[in-house]
């Protein structure tokens, strides 16, 4: 049987009057008594394992939601961080461009800039990377504004071009590709070639360039923009070597890619709306089976670019 602390018939009031005494004694107590710090220190440990159990599950929740919201908000500020990177990267790309132009700018009133182009991140899915082929397959399609021609890179500079397009992916051909080829410029001077693919992410060869060309080694290649495929001024390349010696009409020379065509897994698309495309003007993707029988010798090249009789209308890629 129970033994109650009042006894029986006790009513309410007589009951918490002396709890009132009784806590009055033992606050009195732990203010005069010294010995009282120890006991209550005592208590304090012995009830600290039942707080840490009651508090627990409270607690438990409170961590938990503070958790995943903490790691929705860094994600959020990690693609915006990464967007905004991408974006600045992109413009950095164009300011050595725009250095070396600044100084023609008397010689070029009359061009008008090329037109700016909406920007697309994307990853890579898939790369096919043969001394025969070199091509990659991008998460981005048509849903995203992407269409056969698109132009893509990195952030150290052009990569290649979209050939075929679906709704959810898209294929690319890299520039080190052996048919493919780039219409380019020496950053230092102006001097337009083309740069064919060696099937090789290290090395690109030159084309049309006179045995007599101011090109040296460390020069910088860009986009010329001639064909409107590539935007104009973006890097593609450095020369890496040049050799004008021999009976040639043309100079060899050698250039390396930029980009990270063999370790890059994100791209930049640079996508045209409709309303800044011309049909009438556009050059289809320019792909080169063998450079050597490219012109005969009695043709007279008008572009930079030699455009191949038979085309895929599929991908625009030569057969």
């Amino acid at each position: 049987m129970k033994k109650s602390l009042f006894l029986p018939g006790q009513g309410e009031a007589t009951r918490f009057a002396a709890l009132m005494v009784i806590s009055f004694i033992l606050m009195f107590m732990d203010l005069r008594l010294p010995f009282m710090a120890t006991v209550r220190g005592y208590l304090a440990t012995a009830v600290y394992p039942l707080q840490r159990a009651v508090d627990f599950p409270g607690r438990l929740i409170s961590d938990t939601s503070s958790s995943y919201q903490s790691r929705g908000k860094l994600q959020s500020e990690n693609q915006n961080l990464y967007t905004e990177n991408q974006q600045l990267r992109r413009q950095l790309l164009k300011y050595e461009a725009l250095v070396a132009e600044n100084s023609r700018l008397l010689q070029l009133l009359q061009s008008s800039p090329q037109a700016d182009r909406d920007i697309v991140v994307g990853r890579l899915l898939g790369i096919d990377m043969t001394p025969y082929q070199q091509k990659v397959t991008i998460d981005r399609g048509s849903r995203n504004g992407i269409k056969v021609g698109t132009p893509f890179g990195d952030g150290n500079g052009m990569m290649g071009q979209v050939t075929r397009v679906y709704y959810y992916h898209s294929e690319g051909l890299l520039l080190s590709d052996p048919t493919h080829a780039t219409p380019v410029r020496v950053l230092r001077n102006g001097i337009r070639s083309v740069a064919i693919g060696t099937g090789y992410t290290d090395k690109l060869n030159l084309l049309y360039l006179p045995a007599n060309s101011d090109v040296v080694v460390g020069d910088m290649l860009v986009t010329s923009g001639l064909g409107q495929r590539f935007p104009a001024d973006y890097p593609v390349a450095k020369v890496t070597a040049v050799d004008q010696s021999g009976e040639e009409i043309f100079a060899t020379v050698n250039a390396m890619p930029l980009a990270n065509l063999d370790k890059s897994t994100e791209v930049l698309l640079f996508v045209e709306t409709e309303s800044k495309r011309n049909p009438e003007t556009e050059i289809a993707p320019t792909e080169i089976v063998d450079p050597a029988t490219m012109a005969p010798e009695n043709a007279t090249v008008t572009s930079t670019v030699e455009i191949s009789q038979s085309v895929n209308p599929e991908n625009g890629v030569s057969e």
